[in-house]
This record gives structure tokens, C-alpha cells and sequence, in this order.
């Protein structure tokens, strides 16, 4: 069977499926999960490039990444699946029922849908990566790694960054570091009309606000993070079952305490005693407090059950490797 991926056009020409070093698509090892899902297909006898070497109307199957908004103009007699990666404050769309019509398999991390004959429990997946326990405590205390966005969905939490960023601003910089594109540009949002102002460079810079905390961008979040006893790392989104990205993984491989923020149902999915829940604390004073009262031995702690969840079943289902068999054992029954 030939199946054409169809992706953004930054990731065609097959640089989703590959993983080598040099390519730029690469970044944090985010191709991981779609090289080994090539690699599955490849051993049932299937072949898969992206839209651009493979033709959509050359394919016996489309799998796309995220609903595309012209969905109902791709041909309607070829099968289609879908791989949901963002929720609805990122891409409306893809919880756009009317839309989910168009496609035979839907891989989803949103445990509502789940029935294992459309709807495919498949989360966001990671190449594991595992780090030694401290033996001293280490250099910087705690950062903040995420892009500046804003969105006026209800479930959003790109406003709950915002309020930690300026807390430890306000009260403890020496204790905090920003990384992250955006935060150094004023971003207009609303309307096309005001969101037209952000492709203005010298508006974005002028009104821009001045966290002195900023530190730039980060060439490899791992490396960035093995220097930091915290992370905060919010999802762009909460209330939604099952949403858990790579942000409390990425922490987790540098042996960092995420301090987090996400689904309701994260204790599902992540044991309790391997993070800070953000939610536990009234206040930013109160969660600092926490922070800094904790020893090295209860830090250990902490890492040790971070240790122990990277090699459990468990967290099995987070890996390239399950990604990869999920998808690959739905195309079986095609």
C-alpha cells in the first residue's frame, strides 16, 4: 500500500521520517516517532513519503498530521487517516467534528474519544532519555522554556506562564530564567486587522515588554535543562483529557522537577511523586516556599521516582517505539 503523509510544508521532502542529525526538522529528536513508524510500515510491505514524493492522487491511503482546513477538497474516494497532535486552542479544526467525518482512522491522545474502531488512543511520543541521580544540588534553580503566545480560548494557559513569569520577576529574578521565542516582540492579537501589526518588527520590538529574565533561545532543551533543579512546564492547555505534550517529558529526561500544569487526569498517565502540581499551591509564594524548602535527599527523591517511571510499562505508551506499532498495526486492518 502506498501511503502519502501529508504535513506542513516545512516537514516535506521526507524530513518528518528522518532522523538523522543534520536535519533541521530534528530538533529534540522530534522526528524519533515517525522514522520508527516508516521503518514498521516498511516491514508490512507498505511505503510512506510525504505529499510532495508521493502524490495524493497517486496514494491508496492519506495520513495527515493535524485536519488540514481544506480537508473537504482532498479526494473523497482514496481512505484517509489522521494523526491529532494539537488540541483545540492550537488548531480548531481538529475538534471540528463535522471534519473527523472525512477520515476512517483518527489517532488521537484524547481519552473521551477512544473506541479502538475509529479512534485510537495515541499519545505524544518521545525517544527516552534517562540522566543520573545529583549528588549535589545544581547550578540554576528553576526556567521557563516555551514560546510567547497568547489565545483567547477558555482553556488556554499560555496566560498562566505569563503570571508565573512576572511573579518570579517581581519577587525572586535571581532565582529564574526565561528561554523561548516571542519574548522579546509585543505580539498583537484579535482581529486579522490588529494581528497584521506583528509582521511590523520595529512596532513588535518597541512594545515589547522587558523581562530582564530572558535569556534568548536554547539550542537543545535537554542540555539547557541539566543544569536546572525546576521546570515549569505548562501545557498550552488544561481540562482536556488525555492532552499531555512533550513539555513534563523534556524535564523529566534532564532529571529536572517539572512544576506542572495539564489534563485533568495526568495521574493516569504520570505517577503523582514525580512532579510538582502547580494546582497544590494558592500562590506563587507558596509554591516558591515549597521549592526552596526541599533538600537534596528530598530532590533524589524526586528523580529517582522520574528514574523509576522512564523505565516502567507505564511509561511505555509515551515512547517512539509504541507510537510507531500503533500506527503501523491500524494500517494492518486497512
Amino acid at each position: 500500500m502506498k501511503i502519502s503523509f501529508v504535513v506542513d510544508p516545512h516537514q516535506k521532502n521526507d524530513r518528518i521520517l528522518d532522523f538523522s542529525p543534520t536535519n533541521p526538522v530534528n530538533r529534540d529528536d522530534g522526528c524519533y516517532p515517525f522514522y520508527l513508524m516508516k521503518l514498521e510500515l516498511e516491514k508490512l510491505g507498505h511505503e510512506i513519503h510525504t505529499q510532495d514524493i508521493l502524490p495524493v492522487d497517486q496514494a491508496d491511503y492519506l495520513l495527515f498530521l493535524d485536519i488540514p482546513k481544506d480537508i473537504e477538497f482532498y479526494p473523497k474516494h482514496i481512505k484517509k487517516a489522521v494523526i491529532i497532535t494539537e488540541s483545540e486552542v492550537i488548531k480548531p479544526q481538529n475538534w471540528d467534528l463535522e471534519n473527523h467525518k472525512h477520515f476512517d482512522k483518527i489517532f488521537t491522545w484524547h481519552s473521551s474519544f477512544i473506541d479502538n474502531k475509529k479512534y485510537f488512543k495515541l499519545n505524544f511520543s518521545n525517544k527516552v532519555k534517562t540522566t543520573e541521580v545529583d549528588l549535589k544540588l545544581r547550578e540554576n534553580f528553576c526556567c521557563l522554556i516555551a514560546g510567547a503566545k497568547k489565545s483567547s480560548h477558555p482553556f488556554e494557559l499560555y496566560s498562566e506562564r505569563v503570571r508565573a513569569i512576572e511573579w518570579f520577576e517581581q519577587n525572586h529574578p535571581q532565582d529564574f530564567q526565561l528561554y523561548g521565542p516571542g519574548w522579546d516582540k509585543y505580539q498583537f492579537s484579535g482581529n486579522i486587522f490588529f494581528r497584521a501589526f506583528n509582521k511590523i518588527k520595529f512596532l513588535t520590538k518597541a512594545l515589547a515588554p522587558n523581562y530582564k529574565t530572558y535569556r534568548g533561545l536554547v539550542k537543545s532543551k535537554l542540555t539547557s535543562l541539566r543544569t536546572y533543579q525546576f521546570n515549569i512546564c505548562y501545557e498550552n492547555a488544561h481540562s482536556i483529557p488525555g492532552y499531555i505534550t512533550e513539555k513534563i517529558f523534556d524535564a523529566f529526561f534532564a532529571g529536572c522537577i517539572p512544576v506542572y500544569l495539564g489534563p485533568p487526569d495526568i495521574d493516569l498517565f504520570v505517577p503523582k511523586n514525580s512532579y510538582i502540581d502547580k494546582n497544590q499551591f494558592r500562590t506563587y509564594e507558596e509554591l516558591y516556599q515549597f521549592m526552596k524548602g526541599l533538600s537534596l535527599t528530598e530532590i533524589q527523591t524526586y528523580q529517582k521516582n522520574i528514574l523509576s517511571y522512564l523505565n516502567s510499562e507505564q511509561a511505555f505508551q509515551f515512547t517512539g517505539e509504541y507510537y510507531a506499532k500503533t500506527v503501523a498495526h491500524a494500517f494492518t486492518s486497512v
